[in-house]
């Protein structure tokens, strides 16, 4: 879908619909990889690095929808720094998660299932970054 978007340009927002599906496409490639893993390490890694796609969907979203409808208006340099707000401080938490419990507060591998995959109980700013994904994908 991304290459299919990108290749209809002239369309009203594909290259931001480009992007989410890039977003989508970052965020199941990691979660597929994390799957087949088996050291903890690099599960938890991968985890730092599917997030990014986590983190930028629902604004990716918010703005494809923005353009698509032709609110292009509201997408001021303001209002974009004010929507990145939230993903961007739960990615720089997120990449520093080994120092503060705000992000997750246990995170371990479930033994068992024979998958182990990564089980966590979920910190405060993460439970601000969730409200904010449903509410920018509930406004859209």
């Amino acid at each position: 879908l991304v290459l299919y978007a990108a290749r209809r340009r002239p369309l009203n927002g594909t290259f931001t619909f480009s992007l989410f599906m890039f977003a989508l496409a970052f965020w199941g490639v990691g979660h597929m990889a994390e799957l087949v893993t088996q050291s903890w390490r690099l599960k938890f890694a991968l985890v730092k690095v599917q997030a990014i796609g986590i983190a930028m969907a629902p604004f990716l979203w918010l703005i494809f929808v923005m353009v698509y409808t032709e609110h292009k208006h509201w997408l001021r340099v303001q209002v974009l720094a004010l929507l990145a707000l939230v993903p961007g401080a739960t990615m720089v938490l997120l990449w520093f998660g080994s120092y503060h419990s705000l992000i997750w507060t246990d995170i371990r591998t479930d033994e068992t299932s024979s998958l182990l995959p990564l089980v966590s109980h979920y910190g405060p700013a993460l439970w601000v970054y969730i409200v904010y994904g449903l509410a920018a994908i509930m406004v859209s």
